[in-house]
C-alpha cells in the first residue's frame, strides 16, 4: 500500500483546541457538561499533519467528556496549556 505524500505544515495548537471545543459542544451539552478553555497564545507552533493532530486532540477531548459524564454534580472540561521554556510546551 502506498502512502500519500505527508502534508506537514506549521500549526497553531491554541486555536485548534478552541475549535475542537466548539465542535464537541453538542456532545458536551448531551452530557450536561461545560467547557472552560484558556487559550495560550504563547504556545509555540508545531510542524505536523493538521488532520492527524486534530484526530489526536479530538480523541483526548472525547475521552475527557466520557470521564466527566460519569460524575455527579458539576461537569466541567478544562482545557489549558502552559509553556515551560521556549522549546517545548505542556
Amino acid at each position: 500500500m502506498f502512502r500519500k505524500s505527508i502534508r506537514q505544515k506549521i500549526i497553531g495548537i491554541a486555536a485548534g483546541l478552541i475549535v475542537l471545543a466548539v465542535i464537541t459542544s453538542a456532545r458536551l451539552h448531551a452530557h450536561r457538561a461545560i467547557v472552560h478553555a484558556e487559550p495560550n497564545e504563547r504556545l509555540p507552533p508545531i510542524r505536523g499533519e493538521q488532520i492527524r493532530l486534530q484526530q489526536v486532540l479530538e480523541n483526548l477531548i472525547a475521552n475527557a467528556i466520557d470521564s466527566v459524564a460519569k460524575r455527579n454534580g458539576e461537569r466541567v472540561l478544562s482545557i489549558w496549556s502552559i509553556t515551560q521554556n521556549i522549546s517545548w510546551c505542556r
